[in-house]
């Protein structure tokens, strides 16, 4: 509702996310209709991205008022979605087992280098590729293998996990408060030393905030959820 970007980058996909979650919550209700609304929602967002903007990353408004960062949300998003679906599944009918570790070690190398690669990362099918097929296939083997579930569940990780959030929206505000009293440091910005110490500031804040504000915020929410039993049930 603004043109351009705010102050902080990238929260624009906040704007965009709470839409998707409003659709989401339309069709959260039963099974079969969220399945469906999310076949159509990808197809139609995957269309008018192949057929006008060309690239996932590119932000502009297509028709004078469609965000094409809303396009691109809602292809993930509902990707997601489907992921989620099938990994259920699969888990359901399956016990863990070494092979999807296998999937997911030999998947990995493909991700990395598809994100080390600027001249690869900027091609829309490939980009497609990544988010549509790799990622979900990834997501699929490590929630049903042994190995890399076992590793992601170590505490330093879910610890990054639990912080993300806040590591996503703080970190670029953080960087402009550096910026600010730049001439003031003991050590150039470009230095080791300042990449350390930025590490170090951005997850004890992120930390903090999630500690102090969004893990008691979830807690307050779900209790008051509790008082309405369909939407209860749908958050657990």
């Amino acid at each position: 509702m603004q043109k351009g970007f705010s102050f902080n980058g990238p929260s624009w996909s906040i704007s965009v996310e709470w839409i998707i979650n409003l659709i989401f919550f339309i069709f959260i209700n039963k099974s079969k209709r969220l399945i469906i609304a999310s076949l159509i929602l990808i197809a139609s967002s995957l269309t008018l991205i192949v057929a006008f903007v060309g690239n996932l990353t590119y932000l502009t408004k297509l028709f004078g008022f469609l965000d094409t960062g809303l396009l691109k949300a809602c292809f993930g998003f509902f990707i997601g979605v489907l992921t989620a679906k099938l990994a259920n599944l699969i888990h359901l009918k399956n016990s863990a087992n070494f092979a999807w570790d296998v999937i997911t070690f030999l998947s990995l190398p493909a991700l990395f280098y598809f994100l080390a690669s600027t001249y690869i990362n900027n091609m829309l099918g490939f980009q497609l590729a990544v988010v549509g097929l790799l990622m979900p296939l990834i997501i699929i083997s490590v929630a049903n293998g042994r190995i890399f579930k076992k590793l992601l569940s170590l505490r330093p990780l879910t610890w990054l996990g639990d912080i993300s959030y806040a590591v996503y929206l703080l970190h670029f505000p953080i960087q402009i408060f550096i910026f600010m009293f730049r001439k003031h440091l003991p050590f150039p910005l470009n230095s080791g030393e300042a990449l350390l110490c930025y590490l170090v500031l951005v997850t004890s804040i992120s930390h903090l905030v999630f500690v102090y504000f969004e893990r008691p915020a979830q807690t307050y929410v779900r209790n008051k959820l509790r008082h309405f039993p369909f939407i209860a049930a749908k958050a657990v």
